[in-house]
């Protein structure tokens, strides 16, 4: 099990439409396989807004057809001036994807706005392996 936070601020537009959160796991930087995602509405006309996240993505199963499922949830402070439209919306991934276990992967947090004028920033971040 992987554990991927963040932390950062959101700047919006007056239309913001939605932040999308994914971790992905590929070859190759922006190529792989989505293994988790949080699709959280923005509040419009923000600036500098805070949020966190944290994800946890567990592999299923190993081998060169292995699978991985992962969870997410993202916080900003106040639903209506805040980040988000809700102080916390929970992202739930129930169908598993296939990642090759036996070669070499990219583990990684990506952000896309609902509108090309707002931005995020990410100010933290950190992927760690959960023992279990």
């Amino acid at each position: 099990t992987f554990r991927v936070t963040a932390s950062g601020t959101i700047t919006t537009s007056s239309a913001p439409g939605n932040d999308t959160f994914r971790v992905r796991i590929g070859t190759t930087t922006l190529t792989g396989n989505i293994a988790a995602v949080v699709v959280a509405a923005a509040n419009a006309s923000v600036t500098a807004q805070n949020f966190y996240l944290e994800f946890l993505v567990t592999v299923r199963t190993a081998g060169a057809t292995g699978s991985v499922v992962g969870q997410g949830i993202v916080w900003s402070e106040n639903a209506t001036t805040g980040a988000f439209t809700a102080t916390n919306v929970i992202g739930m991934t129930t169908s598993t994807v296939v990642v090759d276990t036996t070669a070499a992967k990219l583990i990684e947090l990506t952000a896309l706005t609902g509108a090309a004028s707002s931005s995020v920033t990410f100010e933290n971040a950190s992927i760690e392996i959960v023992k279990m």
